[in-house]
């Protein structure tokens, strides 16, 4: 029968039928009550032992779980959050989808800041700026998702206003949005509270990674070092290092101040980003550092129908196609294989009546019926996907 106690492999406690149990052998075993005590479920005493064992094991469940708060592999939201500040690691909330809506109408109308356009139906964006229709009688304006979270706005689909105003009469989206992020998850917080250690490292490339990821804004960063004396294939100077972000947009100076301590370790800066930092002794120094260079993708997708493909199934295979791409980092090759893989697994989550799919992917044009090879991508590069870029034929 387990011991409740801490002891270096953990803590123990003990299940309800445990604790149970234990009650039924003390009584059993004292001279007070014997043997011959009923105990079972049905009867007085038995009703009244399972409500005490259930009031113990309830404090041993509170234990357990105080235990546990202290514990990153199982610790889970504010417990997890407090064991992350220890180490200086903040969990990343959510960020908003963006976009670029063009807003037609009247020219010489004002819309204000903060008036909202939606997908019917669907997520709702708001206006980041006055904006003023021009003598085109169109006006290009970013707006911003009104909620955090991957929410998804395919190309033309932003197509209903939802503030009116007077001279205002229309708005779509020519590219896809821009996703969001929802809140880093238990998981994810703990993988990257893990890789933050190497901060207290001597700037080896996993140290300055980690030093990137947890800056705000940033959702994928590569460091390559070279650590010859010449010039590498990545274009980094020797004995220098190259910090790749993504997204685009970033806050370069705040990059630069949390490079800056690396650089005695790691070496010269590489980048076309150059921004001047102030160091403790007074002296100007520049830092560089390069974001991803996107790598427009087209997609087209020859599906073979059997029973049960939807009515809709195009824009959904589409869809399908468009969220997996979106999952590709700096340095993902484009494999059309896993698209396929992704489209084709369980019909619950994707797409139900497809006999076969074939993918083909191309740069910067539609592919042939040939183009079905995995695409490179450079350490440097990052693949990107909008669904103006993706086909689908049904059979």
């Amino acid at each position: 029968m387990a011991t409740r106690e801490i002891t270096a492999a953990g803590i123990t406690v003990k299940t309800l039928a445990e604790t149970r149990q234990d009650m039924v052998d003390a009584i059993h075993a004292s001279s007070e009550f014997g043997p011959d005590v009923p105990t079972g479920p049905e009867t007085p005493e038995g009703q009244i032992i399972g409500v005490v064992a259930t009031q113990i094991s309830e404090l041993d469940e509170l234990a357990q779980s105080v235990y546990d708060t202290r514990d990153p592999d199982n610790a889970t939201g504010a417990p997890l959050d407090n064991i992350g500040a220890y180490s200086g690691a903040i969990r990343k909330d959510g960020t908003f989808s963006t976009a670029v809506a063009t807003l037609g109408g009247t020219p010489s109308t004002v819309i204000a800041a903060g008036k909202r356009a939606r997908v019917p139906d669907g997520p709702i964006f708001a206006i980041d700026a006055e904006a003023t229709i021009g003598g085109g009688g169109t006006v290009d304006a970013p707006v911003t998702c009104t909620e955090d979270g991957p929410n998804e706005a395919a190309a033309g689909s932003i197509t209903e206003i939802v503030d009116a105003v007077s001279g205002w009469d229309t708005v779509t989206n020519a590219a896809d949005a821009t996703l969001g992020t929802n809140d880093e998850t238990d998981q994810e917080f703990r993988d990257r509270r893990e890789g933050s250690f190497a901060l207290g490292g001597n700037c080896t490339d996993p140290a300055i990674r980690a030093k990137m990821e947890a800056l705000a804004g940033v959702t994928h960063a590569t460091c390559i070092s070279n650590r010859t004396s010449v010039t590498d294939a990545n274009g980094i100077r020797g004995k220098g290092f190259m910090v790749v972000l993504w997204p685009t947009g970033l806050d370069g100076p705040t990059v630069a101040e949390a490079l800056w301590p690396c650089v005695a370790t790691a070496g010269d800066p590489n980048g076309d980003q150059e921004y001047n930092i102030t160091d403790d002794q007074g002296q100007t120094q520049v830092m560089r550092f390069q974001y991803a260079d996107e790598q427009e993708v087209y997609l087209h997708a020859e599906v073979t129908e059997k029973t049960g493909y939807p009515t809709d199934g195009d824009d959904l295979v589409k869809a399908a196609l468009l969220a997996f791409g979106n999952t590709h980092n700096p340095g993902d090759d484009v494999e059309p294989d896993f698209f396929e893989a992704y489209v084709l697994k369980d019909p619950d989550d994707m797409v139900a009546g497809i006999s076969a799919i074939t993918v083909t992917a191309k740069i910067g044009g539609a592919p042939g019926a040939g183009d079905t090879d995995p695409i490179p991508i450079a350490l440097t590069e990052i693949a990107r996907f909008d669904s103006t870029r993706i086909t689908v034929t049904s059979t």
